[in-house]
């Protein structure tokens, strides 16, 4: 088991906290990690877009120590296309982007129990945009935001994975900035998804005027 005072920070781990001998389902936090394991992986597949999709995020099993359940995974990066990158350990660069990533969004999630508004994704979209901006890893500082469909999805996923664990459960995302726990109680459904998707898809129309050179009801000028 490596100290956690030697651990890259690219490393980050989630921590699944329960009382032995409680609880019906005793699977339910193998279920958890499994499920919240695979929604990271998701995310960072979309998180990383921001930067290049040519770029390839794979989660690693690094550790898993015991009392409670605690596993460490590190990402690694793999890409086809790598001249839109500028020189330098770009890998390590964009594996501390998409732990902090993480990080904001199980940030932003707490103390939420639903979306109330599109105003406020539009506000962690930017926070992950200005992320995404600060690697300044591109040789054309050109980033998109993350899709929203795509963060919502993603959010949801994370929602269903902890929606396995009970009181007194819980559970916790750590990074190189620390520890922070998951909100247990908040949900998104899927028509809140899609009534979001839609406001973003109506406000990016944009008002286009077309200069007719010379107009020709009648003939077949084009």
């Amino acid at each position: 088991m490596i100290p956690d005072i030697q651990r890259p920070e690219s490393d980050f781990a989630i921590e699944i906290g329960f009382e032995p001998e409680t609880g019906f389902d005793p699977a339910r936090v193998f279920k958890s990690m499994g499920d919240l394991i695979d929604a990271f992986q998701d995310m960072d597949r979309q998180l990383i877009r921001s930067i290049d999709s040519s770029i390839q995020p794979i989660l690693m099993l690094e550790d898993i120590e015991a009392g409670s359940l605690r596993t460490w995974l590190r990402g690694q990066l793999t890409t086809v296309d790598d001249d839109v990158l500028r020189q330098g350990d770009w890998k390590k660069v964009l594996g501390l982007y998409l732990v902090k990533a993480k990080h904001i969004i199980v940030r932003w999630l707490d103390g939420r129990t639903v979306i109330s508004s599109a105003v406020e994704v539009a506000e962690l979209e930017q926070e992950l945009l200005n992320a995404a901006e600060e690697t300044d890893v591109r040789r054309i500082p050109i980033y998109r935001p993350i899709g929203r469909g795509q963060l919502l999805n993603g959010i949801q996923e994370i929602s269903t994975a902890l929606a396995h664990l009970e009181q007194p459960d819980s559970a916790s995302l750590i990074t190189s900035d620390g520890s922070i726990e998951f909100n247990l109680n908040f949900r998104i459904s899927d028509e809140v998804i899609e009534d979001l998707s839609i406001e973003e898809r109506i406000s990016h129309q944009e008002e286009m005027i077309l200069k007719v050179k010379r107009p020709d009801f009648l003939g077949e000028a084009k």
